[in-house]
């Protein structure tokens, strides 16, 4: 069984510009890349979970998730650190003014840990072994809930309460905890 990382999209791996379209919009976020390129020599999977309702609003489509994705996944490349999975949610449970097929109560949205069930079949992972990192409450409860150790990335200058397993507020700080931990050894 293989040990992972799973970050949240927005906000953690690339920088938040809210319900965005354009893919070359995309940019890192400081310290991502060093981070997941040492991952990668450890051996982890780095797989991605996001809620993307964007889709839902009608805002973007699903192809448009896809080429920011892709677009993330090839700034990545260039730095020497791969992604090797990419789960989404594209629903909203509503209400919404207007209806589309993405608009529903689903099992896959975060908080609820579907995402990491799915990538933990398709990569042969184990959960207890694994982290999560994200900058949001609903990160930290998905991860909770599919049994990874969470690490909560909190933005400079906000003073906000999140019960994760670790609070970081820079992308380094949470290799040195992921070492540290010797979870998966």
């Amino acid at each position: 069984m293989n040990k992972a990382v799973f970050f949240d999209r927005d906000g953690t791996l690339i920088k938040h510009i809210p319900y965005s379209n354009n893919p070359e919009l995309v940019e890192l976020m400081p310290n991502s890349a060093n981070l997941i390129e040492n991952l990668n020599k450890f051996n982890y999977k780095v797989i991605v979970v996001s809620n993307q309702s964007a889709v839902a609003r009608q805002i973007s489509t699903l192809k448009d998730v896809q080429l920011t994705n892709t677009k993330m996944i090839e700034l990545f490349a260039k730095k020497n650190a791969r992604i090797d999975g990419i789960y989404f949610c594209p629903h909203h449970p509503g209400p919404l003014t207007f209806k589309n097929e993405f608009v529903k109560v689903c099992d896959c949205r975060k908080p609820l840990p579907k995402l990491f069930h799915l990538a933990s079949i398709e990569h042969s992972i184990e959960l207890s072994k694994s982290f999560m990192i994200g900058d949001s409450e609903q990160d930290i409860i998905a991860g909770k809930s599919a049994g990874c150790t969470t690490i909560y990335l909190s933005k400079p200058n906000v003073d906000k309460q999140i019960l994760s397993d670790y609070n970081i507020t820079d992308l380094n700080q949470a290799l040195n905890i992921i070492q540290e931990n010797k979870i998966g050894k």
